[in-house]
């Protein structure tokens, strides 16, 4: 493996750590609340780094889909609670 590739899967298993330390134990309506009427809750903040990170692998020639990442898109459309 080459040294920038290396690099990033170093970055991303960190980065993915981290991430699922700072989420662990939050109960579920927490997930869906939004903390302003015009900012997303943390469902969509953790789908959206879900997709983005999948965009990379996509970039390096991997394959990667789900049926709700257009939920997550940057730019996509804010739902209502349940509908995440």
């Amino acid at each position: 493996m080459n040294d920038g590739l290396s690099m990033i899967r170093s970055m991303f298993k960190m980065n993915g750590q981290w991430f699922e330390r700072a989420t662990q134990g939050i109960p579920l309506d927490k997930w869906k609340a939004r903390p302003g009427a015009d900012l997303n809750p943390l469902v969509w903040i953790v789908g959206h780094v879900t997709v983005s990170r999948a965009s990379a692998l996509k970039t390096l020639g991997g394959e990667w889909s789900a049926p709700w990442a257009q939920m997550f898109a940057r730019g996509a459309k804010m739902l209502e609670p349940e509908e995440y």
